[in-house]
C-alpha cells in the first residue's frame, strides 16, 4: 500500500478510532503478577517472531518496505505502543488491524480472537506494559479511560498512528537464502503429529525419503508469506524421493490451516501439532523453523526464519542433496 493510500485510510477511519480511544481499559486485575507471567509466555509463542523476543521490533521499523508495508514496530518504550489507549490495543490484538483501520485495509497481522481469549489478550498487553518505565505506563490514560477534559486531538491522532503502524507492521522482508548444511548429520527426536483427518503420523512414515519439515503457524506473518514458495517447491521436486511436510502448531487446529491453505491456493497436505510438542522437542525459539531431513531420519540442515524456497539456488541445492543422500544411504521408498 502506498503512503497516499495509508493517508486516505487514516482520514476514512478517523471517526471509528475516535470511539476506540474511549474504549474500556485493559488491566491485569487482582492477579496482576500471574497475568504478567502468563502474558510473557503467550507473547513468546504468538508475538515474538515478528516483534522480537525483547519487544524490540524489526530493524529500521519506521522505513516502508518495497511492498508498501512497514516492518513490525517495537513494543518496548522505544516505540509508540505506550502512546495509545488500552482499548485501541485490545481491539487491534483481538480483531486485527483491518477492523480498526477499515476502508478495505489489508494487513498480515491476524486478529487473535480465535487463538487467544479476552483474558489472555489482556495478559499479553499487561506483560508488554510491565516492561515500560513508570512514566510510559501512565500515558496516555494508564488504567483509566481518557476523560472528557483531556486533549482529545492528541488522543485521537496517537490512536490513529498506532492503528496504521500495527496494521502494516508484521510483513517480513525476505531475501534469497541458501540453507546451510551441518558438518555432520544430527539425530532428531521422535515427532508425533496428526493429519487433517486426525490420524497420527510421525517422521518415520517418510523413512527412505528426503523431507523438508517446516514448523509454522497461521498467525505467524513470515510463515504465511513463505508458504506459497514451499508449495511450489513441492510441486517442483515432490515425489518418490522428496516431500515438503508443513507442520502447523496452531492451537485452533487443522480447520484454521485448511482455511488458510484454501484462501491462498496451497495444495500441501495439512499436518497439525496442536499442543506445540514440536516446538519444545526441537528447542525452537521462534517460527518459522525448517529442517532438511535425510532418508535415514537424521537432520542435515536447519534454518530459523523465512526463506524463498523455490529460488533456483534452493532448487539446485535440494536436487543435488536428494541424489547424493539417496545414493549414500541406500534408503529409498
Amino acid at each position: 500500500m502506498s503512503r497516499k493510500a495509508v493517508a486516505l485510510s487514516i482520514v476514512a477511519t478517523l471517526g471509528g478510532v475516535t470511539a476506540l480511544a474511549l474504549a474500556w481499559p485493559v488491566g491485569a486485575g487482582s492477579g496482576e503478577a500471574e497475568a504478567i507471567a502468563q502474558g510473557r509466555q503467550l507473547y513468546v509463542g504468538n508475538c515474538a517472531t515478528c516483534h522480537g523476543a525483547k519487544l524490540e521490533g524489526q530493524p529500521d521499523w519506521k522505513r516502508q518496505l518495497p511492498s508498501g508495508r512497514m516492518p513490525a514496530p517495537p513494543h518496548d518504550a522505544s516505540g509508540h505502543t505506550w502512546h495509545h489507549p488500552d482499548g485501541v490495543l485490545f481491539r487491534i490484538t483481538k480483531e486485527g488491524p483491518a477492523a480498526v483501520v477499515g476502508n478495505g485495509y489489508a494487513s498480515d497481522m491476524p486478529g487473535f480472537k480465535d487463538i487467544l481469549n479476552d483474558e489472555e489478550i489482556r495478559a499479553v498487553l499487561a506483560f508488554i506494559k510491565s516492561t515500560w518505565p513508570e512514566r510510559e505506563r501512565r500515558l496516555p490514560g494508564g488504567d483509566e479511560p481518557p476523560r472528557a477534559g483531556e486533549d482529545a486531538v492528541k488522543t485521537i491522532l496517537s490512536a490513529l498512528l498506532l492503528a496504521v503502524l500495527v496494521a502494516v507492521g508484521n510483513a517480513h522482508a525476505q531475501e534469497s537464502t541458501v540453507m546451510p548444511l551441518h558438518e555432520e548429520p544430527q539425530p532428531l527426536p521422535e515427532l508425533i503429529f496428526a493429519d487433517e483427518a486426525g490420524e497420527l503420523q510421525s517422521l518415520e512414515d517418510w523413512r527412505g525419503k528426503m523431507v523438508l519439515l517446516n514448523v509454522w503457524a497461521t498467525w505467524c506473518a513470515p510463515c504465511r508469506a513463505e508458504m506459497p514458495t514451499l508449495d511450489r517447491l513441492q510441486e517442483r521436486l515432490g515425489g518418490e524421493g522428496f516431500d515438503v511436510v508443513a507442520l502447523s502448531v496452531d492451537r485452533a487446529g487443522a480447520s484454521a490451516v485448511r482455511k488458510f491453505f484454501d484462501q491462498i491456493g496451497v495444495k500441501l497436505p495439512v499436518f497439525i501439532d496442536q499442543d506445540g510438542t514440536a516446538i519444545r522437542a526441537l528447542g525452537l525459539f521462534g517460527l518459522p523453523a525448517t529442517f532438511l531431513i535425510g532418508p535415514d531420519g537424521n537432520e542435515l540442515a536447519r534454518l530459523a526464519g523465512p526463506a524463498e524456497w523455490d529460488t533456483p539456488e534452493m532448487v539446485s541445492l535440494f536436487e543435488g542433496i536428494i541424489v547424493r543422500e539417496l545414493d549414500q544411504t541406500g534408503e529409498r521408498r
